[in-house]
């Protein structure tokens, strides 16, 4: 293993990886998207709390109080 090597298998799936720019992330490119894709997703949810409580139910909050 080269010194730029730091990992030989996935942390994700643990698969063989082959190329230098996914052993140097430890991860391969199948699970690089994968890991970019839940964070994200976990960034949407986040946008859409609202101090503590799910933003749908705030905003039935509101409706049900304006009406």
């Amino acid at each position: 293993m080269e010194s730029n090597d730091l990992y030989t298998t996935c942390l994700r799936c643990g698969r063989q990886l082959k190329t230098a720019r996914s052993r140097q992330l430890g991860l391969g490119p199948t699970c690089a998207k994968k890991m970019k894709e839940e964070r994200e997703k976990q960034q949407q949810i986040k946008l859409f709390e609202v101090q503590g409580e799910n933003f749908l139910d705030e905003l039935k909050k509101r409706k049900s109080a304006s009406a």
